[in-house]
């Protein structure tokens, strides 16, 4: 598993009814035989455009449907680091999750300033 945050992006939208879920890949199993209740109610209804991030252990699924005569979407994604201000989402928005912040820059100047006392 990567360490990360998942962004999606719906960079654009013409005639179109979209449906972002942003889900958890672990469920509930109490709620596992449930049908049209989501684990836990990210949806965004009728989006036109816009980004999004999950942890990289979960799922984005994009529902559409396009008008009788055209439609168009346009969809871009890609993992980035996880930053200091993911830290409230991991802990509670993004729950369940394994992921956790690991701040490699602070890991780095405690591993420099313990080859400097030695």
């Amino acid at each position: 598993m990567i360490n990360g945050k998942i962004k999606v992006s719906i960079d654009q939208s013409s005639s179109i009814n979209i449906f972002v879920f942003l889900m958890p890949n672990s469920f509930n199993e109490e709620e596992a035989g449930s049908r049209g209740i989501l684990q836990n109610n990210l949806e965004e209804r009728n989006v036109k455009n816009g980004a999004f991030e999950v942890p990289t252990d979960w799922s984005v699924w994009i529902v559409y449907n396009p008008s009788i005569t055209a439609g168009q979407l346009t969809v871009s994604s890609w993992v980035d680091d996880l930053v200091s201000t993911d830290v409230s989402k991991i802990k509670g928005l993004w729950q369940p999750t394994r992921i956790a912040f690991i701040d490699y820059k602070k890991l780095k100047e405690e591993e420099e300033e313990r080859q400097r006392l030695i």
